[in-house]
């Protein structure tokens, strides 16, 4: 999953690690969960580019993933 949420408050680790539980024998890869950075809401435009994922971190991710680097 990718979402801008931080990890401690994204639905999306949440479903990662429920799939990972319940179908972990059905799996052909990990499951893998992208958020933002683990820290407060930035006000400022310029921080909140630096704690949220971008395109370059989901094709890495998608890469290492496909890699099997995780």
């Amino acid at each position: 999953t990718v979402e801008q949420a931080p990890r401690s408050n994204s639905i999306g680790a949440r479903i990662v690690a429920e799939c990972q539980r319940r179908f972990f024998d059905y799996l052909d890869g990990p499951a893998f969960s992208l958020t933002g950075a683990d820290v407060p809401n930035p006000v400022s435009r310029r921080l909140e580019l630096a704690v949220l994922p971008d395109l370059k971190a989901v094709t890495d991710a998608i890469r290492a993933l496909a890699r099997r680097e995780t």
